[in-house]
């Protein structure tokens, strides 16, 4: 079962990031995607629902350490936004594609 996960950091910069999305890729094998478009947050999916807020939690610490932090499961995925859109700037593309499912809205 797929689940969702929203991560919010605190006073992030650009090293740190990076390294987020390094731990991250360990995941891409198993099919775990994301969506950073706002600075100091990251949408994650999980295909195969094997990912916890946990284990997010502790990969979130490691790229971000001494960074307050919240990572939550989100069942919810009705969404809303205003970004670039078009081409590789289209910023809702990801969220329409994998954040979105049959049990999702998007208004």
């Amino acid at each position: 079962m797929r689940k969702r996960f929203v991560i919010l950091v605190d006073s992030a910069g650009p090293e740190q990031h990076k390294a987020f999305k390094e731990r991250l890729g360990v995941f891409r094998e198993s099919g775990v995607g994301w969506w950073h478009w706002i600075a100091n947050a990251w949408l994650i999916v999980d295909p195969h629902g094997s990912l916890t807020a946990e284990k997010l939690r502790d990969e979130v610490m490691q790229a971000y350490p001494d960074t307050n932090n919240l990572v939550t499961d989100v069942s919810i995925t009705t969404w809303a936004g205003f970004g670039p859109a078009g081409g590789d700037k289209d910023m809702s593309t990801w969220l329409q594609e994998y954040w979105s499912g049959e049990e999702s809205t998007k208004i």
